[in-house]
This record gives structure tokens, C-alpha cells and sequence, in this order.
């Protein structure tokens, strides 16, 4: 299994921060590969589409969202593990998003040149993530 860390200073109220990343339809805001993201009937089930790698998917997973800790968490149903994390801290004036990403599938395995391109692609996309979402919150155009 892979696991990435990012962390990344925004400049806006926490509250403001969590409202925002714990309403699952704002994910396609700040998350390149996605095209849609909806909550399902329960709130603890989304379902998301979008385009990764040159590959369309189209998934259903869980979505937990924790208020008290700032904390919002998903993982997918299909066959890779894939599950991620964005907790916001306050910092000062400002807030801090940390964002865990872990995943384990078949890009995950092969070659040690496959794997590793296959690595930094994963941490440019959680660095894009939350430069997004800082983006966004911040009212700044997006630079892609």
C-alpha cells in the first residue's frame, strides 16, 4: 500500500474551510480528475465520476464526516483500496488542510521505473488537490 502526505496553509476561517470540503458536490472544485461528485440518500455514501490516468471511473464509496475534529474521510467500494483523509486545523488567522491519500492497486505494483512515475504523478495530483481547494477558499483564480 502507498501512502501520501500533503499539508498546505489556506487563508480562511477553519469553519469556513470544513463547510466547504464536507460538502462532497464541491469535490470536482478542487479535485482535477473528478467530474461529479454526489452524496447518496444516507450522506454516508457518495458516488463520484471522473477521469484519471487516461482512465474514466465512475465509483461508489463511503464518506464520514467528523465535526468536531474538522475531519472529513472517504474510501472506495471497487477493487483498488483506495481511501484519503482531509482534516483542517486552525493556524492563527489562517487554517491548515492535511491531506492523507492511501492506495493500493495495480498501479501500484510492476516495474521499479513504472512505480515510481506512477509515485510522482500520485504527489503532483495531491499537491494540485490542495492547491485547488486553496483556490478556491481563498477567491483566487485557479493557475493550474
Amino acid at each position: 500500500m502507498s501512502e501520501f502526505t500533503e499539508s498546505i496553509e489556506i487563508h480562511a476561517d477553519a469553519n469556513r474551510v470544513f463547510d466547504y470540503i464536507r460538502d462532497v458536490r464541491n469535490m470536482p472544485t478542487y479535485a482535477p480528475t473528478m467530474t461529479s461528485a454526489e452524496p447518496q440518500s444516507d450522506g454516508c455514501r457518495v458516488h463520484v465520476t471522473g477521469d484519471a490516468g487516461g482512465h474514466h471511473y465512475d465509483a461508489d464509496g463511503s464518506w464520514e464526516e467528523d465535526r468536531a475534529a474538522m475531519r472529513v474521510a472517504w474510501a472506495s467500494d471497487g477493487e483498488s483500496d483506495y481511501a484519503g483523509s482531509l482534516q483542517v486545523t486552525r493556524d492563527g488567522r489562517a487554517s491548515r488542510v492535511d491531506a492523507v491519500i492511501r492506495y493500493s492497486g495495480s498501479n501500484d505494483a510492476g516495474d521499479q521505473h513504472q512505480g515510481a512515475a506512477w509515485q510522482k504523478s500520485a504527489e503532483r495530483g495531491l499537491k494540485q488537490v490542495l492547491y485547488q481547494l486553496k483556490m478556491c477558499l481563498e477567491g483566487t483564480s485557479s493557475a493550474g
